[in-house]
């Protein structure tokens, strides 16, 4: 059991060194600045939503919206009513 335990762990280290040189390093450039930019902007906007109360984050149903109407589409994109 052991040389089974100890065979499945050296492969395992084998396997993980071949990926590491297979590794693509990324340099900096204007677009992955922009990138990390635009993701941090969304971080910030989701931590924001995420820490304010539960009364504030979900709106309730309108009045106006009852189950039972039929859904209809008042313009199409053909520009002709349903």
């Amino acid at each position: 059991m052991a040389l089974v335990f100890l065979a499945v762990a050296v492969t395992t280290w084998v396997i993980l060194q071949s990926w590491r040189r297979r590794a693509v390093v990324l340099h900096r450039s204007a677009v992955s600045d922009q990138i990390v930019y635009e993701l941090s902007r969304i971080a910030e906007a989701l931590d924001r939503i995420a820490s304010r109360p539960m009364d504030q984050s979900i709106v309730g149903p309108t009045s106006s919206f009852r189950e039972d109407e039929p859904r209809t589409m008042p313009f199409s994109m053909f520009g002709r009513e349903r």
